[in-house]
C-alpha cells in the first residue's frame, strides 16, 4: 500500500452546488480555496451534521484560535496552502486513514483480525443483543478509505450511551439536541468554509465556562489533551479535565477496519462502491470506565466529561430552595419534537455563570463577541436531534431539524445579559404554556372519545363526565396525531415568537419588560387558536356519533375552562 491516506487531504466530503451539481472536496481544499457555496449531501441528515462537526473538530485541533479577534480573521478569508501545511505536517501521520497505525478514530495498531465482524455488527451495536442505533442492519455494507473517517467519527459523536459507564462518558453520552451556526448561501447551500469556523470555539470563549474544559496552554496533572486513537488516556480523567479539542475526538470503543479488494453498499452515500474497501472491522472496549473519578470526587454522577460547543442546556433548580443544582441538555421529545429546545437555541446565558434559565450553546454565545459582530454575517441556526424510542435511549425513530435566521440581540455586554435573561424567561414561559395547553388538548381528545370517563346527567339536565380511572396517555391514533400536529404548528409559532422577542429586545431590556404583557397575551392567543384548530375535527367526528355525542359536548366545555384557567394574561371581557 502507498503512503497512508489521511483525513485532511483524502477524506472526501460529498457536497452539492447551488446548481445541483455533486462535487467532493477535502478539508484542505475547503479551507484554502476561494469561498464557494456548498450544501452537504450525504444520504442521511445525521451524516451531514457529523461532517460539519468533523470539519470543525479538525479546525479546532489544528488552528484553535486564542480569542474572537483571531477567529474573526480566520472567518474573513481562506488560509494559504503554506499556512495549512505548516499546521498539518506535524499531525498528518496521526490522522491516517490507512496504514499500520495509528489510524484516525480507529486504534493505535491492528488487533483481533480473527474476531472481525461485519460493519453492521462491529461498529453499530454497542453490546450483544442491542439494536443498531444509527442504521438498520445491512450485511452488504462496505466503506472506502475516503469515507472511513466520517463513518467512524459519526458513530462516536452520535452515541446512544448504553454500553456501560465508560461508554456514557463520551462527547455526548446520549444524543442531545445540537445547535449549529451556519452562514447560508443561495438555494439551500452554505458558505461552508465560514460555517466551519463559526462552530470553532476560541480559548477565550472556552474560559467562560468554569470547569468545562481543560486549557491546552495550562494543563494540570491528570488533564488530557491527546488523540484518543493514537495516545489514549491511561487512567480515568476528571470531569472538566479534557480539552475541548480532545473531547471532540473522544472515542467510545476501538475499531480497526480491515481493507480488501471488494464491493458493497456505502452506508454514508447509499451507493455501491468497489475497489479498496472495508467490509469487516474488529472492536474492543477502551477498558476504562471514564468519568468514575469525577463521580467519586463530587458524589454525583457526571453525565458528560466536557461541554459540547453545539449543545444548549437548561438549569435545574431545587424545588424548595430555588438553588441551581445542575444543568440538562435537551432531547427531542416523542410528540413535542424540538419545541422545548427552540427557546434555548435563541436565548440564554453567555456562560454557565449567568442567571438565565437557559445557557446558549457556546458556539451561539460566541456570536456576541464584538469582532464576530463586526463581520456583519447573516447567520442562521440549524437545530438537529434524534427521536429516541426507548427508555435506554438506544433506538431512534428518525430525526427532527429546523433552520432559522439568528442575529444577536444586543452588543453592549451588561445590557446583553439582561436582555438574554428576560428573553429566555419569556420563551421558557411560552413553552410551558404550550405544554399546559397540549395537556388539556390531549385530555379533551380522550374525553371526547369517551376514554376513561362515563357521562352522567345532572339534576339540572347538564352532562357531567366522571372519571372511571386515571386518564391514560393519548395512545389511540387519532389523539396522538392531533397532539403531533399541534406541536409541529407550535414549533413554527415559537420560532416566530422568538423572532418577535428579538425585535423588541433590540431596544433594550426595558423595552422587553414594557412589552412583556402584550407579548405573552399574543402568544397565548396563538396557542389557544391552535388548540381549537386541532380539536375541532375531533369534536366534529365524535359529536355526530350517538354513543360519544354527550362526551364530545361535555369535553369541549371542559377544554374551554382549562385553557382559560391556564392563561397568565386574562383577556378583556369584550374579547372573552
Amino acid at each position: 500500500m502507498p503512503d497512508p491516506m489521511n483525513v485532511f487531504e483524502h477524506q472526501r466530503f460529498r457536497l452539492r452546488t447551488p446548481a445541483g451539481e455533486r462535487v467532493e472536496k477535502s478539508f484542505r481544499e475547503l479551507l484554502t480555496e476561494p469561498d464557494a457555496p456548498y450544501a452537504l449531501d450525504y444520504a442521511q441528515a445525521f451524516y451531514d451534521v457529523a461532517a460539519l462537526n468533523l470539519m470543525s473538530f479538525l479546525a479546532q485541533w489544528l488552528f484553535e484560535p486564542a480569542d474572537a479577534t483571531e477567529l474573526a480573521e480566520r472567518i474573513e478569508a481562506p488560509m494559504t496552502d503554506e499556512e495549512f501545511e505548516a499546521h498539518v505536517a506535524p499531525w498528518r501521520a496521526r490522522f491516517a486513514l490507512t496504514g499500520d497505525g495509528p489510524r484516525f478514530m480507529q486504534a493505535p495498531a491492528p488487533f483481533d483480525e480473527k474476531k472481525a465482524e461485519g460493519l453492521e455488527v462491529a461498529v453499530f451495536i454497542s453490546a450483544r443483543g442491542d439494536r443498531q442505533f444509527l442504521h438498520r442492519a445491512d450485511a452488504d455494507w462496505a466503506v472506502s478509505p475516503e469515507q472511513a473517517g466520517l463513518f467512524l467519527f459519526a458513530r462516536n459523536t452520535f452515541y446512544e450511551g448504553t454500553g456501560g459507564r465508560g461508554y456514557q462518558k463520551g462527547t455526548n453520552g446520549d444524543t442531545p439536541v445540537r445547535v449549529l451556526v451556519t452562514d447560508p448561501g443561495p438555494d439551500g447551500t452554505l458558505w461552508l468554509r465560514r460555517t466551519i469556523w463559526l462552530n470553532v470555539l476560541s480559548r477565550a470563549q472556552q474560559r467562560e465556562y468554569a470547569g468545562a474544559y481543560a486549557d491546552p496552554m495550562h494543563l494540570r496533572p491528570g488533564d488530557y489533551d491527546g488523540l484518543f486513537w493514537a495516545d489514549p488516556p491511561q487512567d480515568d480523567v476528571p470531569v472538566g479535565g479534557i480539552t475541548l479539542r480532545a473531547g471532540l475526538g473522544w472515542m467510545t470503543a476501538y475499531h480497526w477496519l480491515w481493507y480488501e479488494e471488494a464491493e458493497g453498499i456505502c452506508p454514508l452515500t447509499g451507493e455501491r462502491v468497489e475497489g479498496l474497501v472495508a467490509r469487516k472491522a474488529s472492536k474492543k472496549s477502551t477498558g476504562i470506565a471514564y468519568g468514575m473519578k469525577g463521580d467519586l470526587d463530587s458524589g454525583t454522577r457526571a453525565d458528560r466529561l466536557f461541554r459540547h460547543p453545539n449543545v444548549p442546556t437548561e438549569k435545574l433548580y431545587d424545588r424548595k430552595t430555588g438553588d441551581v443544582t445542575g444543568e440538562r441538555p435537551f432531547l427531542v421529545q416523542r410528540i413535542e419534537g424540538l419545541t422545548e429546545a427552540i427557546g434555548a437555541a435563541f436565548f440564554g446565558g453567555l456562560s454557565d455563570r449567568g442567571a438565565a434559565r437557559y445557557t446558549l450553546a457556546p458556539a451561539v454565545a460566541q456570536l456576541y463577541a464584538e469582532p464576530l459582530q463586526e463581520l456583519g454575517l447573516s447567520t442562521h441556526l440549524y437545530v438537529f436531534g434524534f427521536h429516541m424510542l426507548s427508555n435506554q435511549k438506544n433506538v431512534h425513530g428518525g430525526i427532527e431539524q429546523s433552520d432559522f435566521v439568528y442575529r444577536p440581540v444586543a452588543s453592549d455586554t451588561p445590557e446583553t445579559l439582561l436582555v438574554l435573561d428576560k428573553a429566555a424567561e419569556l420563551t421558557h414561559d411560552a413553552a410551558r404554556f404550550a405544554a399546559e395547553a397540549a395537556r388539556a388538548l390531549g385530555q379533551a381528545v380522550q374525553r371526547t372519545a369517551g376514554a376513561g370517563v362515563r357521562a352522567e346527567e345532572t339534576d339540572d339536565g347538564k352532562i357531567r363526565l366522571k372519571k372511571l380511572e386515571s386518564t391514560p396517555s393519548v395512545d389511540e391514533p387519532f389523539g396522538r396525531d392531533t397532539l403531533a400536529a399541534f406541536w409541529r404548528a407550535v414549533q413554527g409559532h415559537l420560532i416566530d415568537y422568538a423572532g418577535r422577542i428579538a425585535d423588541v429586545a433590540g431596544h433594550g431590556p426595558d423595552a422587553l419588560v414594557a412589552e412583556e404583557t402584550t407579548l405573552k397575551a399574543d402568544w397565548e392567543d396563538t396557542v389557544i387558536r391552535e388548540v381549537w384548530q386541532q380539536y375541532q375535527p375531533v369534536f366534529e367526528h365524535y359529536s355526530t356519533l350517538p354513543r360519544t355525542m354527550p362526551y364530545a359536548h361535555a369535553a369541549r366545555k371542559m377544554l374551554y375552562k382549562e385553557i382559560s384557567k391556564a392563561r397568565s394574561v386574562k383577556p378583556e371581557p369584550a374579547d372573552a
